[in-house]
């Protein structure tokens, strides 16, 4: 039993250290640049992409089922998508260096509505190979990278970002 303990933790912190190992020499999307477009499965098994979203500003969230401050940005996520859902807003969320058996859980203790889609190291290495979780891209109507936020946010913090590029919808529509 010890063994088998020992030996997950050691996968686990293999897994870790070597999913963000690329402090130098790290490529960031440029912002003011077409933002990488990609193709992944979501939970249902269909394929969405990053173009199919063009019209909207888009809230791109990179998570862990592991990371709690990933588990603590979703329910957060998921106020901004229910405010703009009927609106020009569409928030998605990427699932990467995560149990693929542990994110439908997630998704549902969370409470997520918004789109989840199951990420890869290629797409990571796309937008620059970044080191936290949640890491977030801020995407305009035209597939434009505007922003990249590191880290948790409160609700207020990314309401804010979003405010300057779109009006908040009327009240009704909360």
């Amino acid at each position: 039993m010890k063994k088998t303990i020992y030996i997950l933790l050691s996968v686990l912190i293999y897994i870790f250290l070597t999913s963000f190992s690329s402090y130098s020499g790290r490529t960031v999307p440029v912002p003011s640049q077409q933002a990488p477009d990609f193709s992944l499965p979501g939970l249902n098994g269909q394929r969405l992409s990053l173009k199919e979203f063009r019209g909207k500003l888009v809230i791109l969230n990179f998570w862990a089922s592991w990371a709690t401050p990933c588990l603590r940005e979703m329910p957060i996520l998921e106020r901004i998508h229910q405010i703009y859902k009927d609106s020009s807003v569409q928030v998605l969320g990427i699932a990467v260096v995560s149990n693929p058996d542990d994110i439908p859980n997630i998704v549902k203790l969370t409470g997520v509505t918004y789109p989840i889609l199951l990420g890869n190291k290629e797409l990571i290495t796309k937008y620059g190979s970044f080191n936290d979780l949640p890491t977030t891209f801020i995407i305009n109507d035209k597939g434009i990278l505007l922003k990249e936020l590191n880290g948790s946010h409160t609700f207020k913090m990314l309401m804010k970002e979003i405010r300057h590029l779109i009006p908040e919808p009327s009240i009704g529509k909360r």
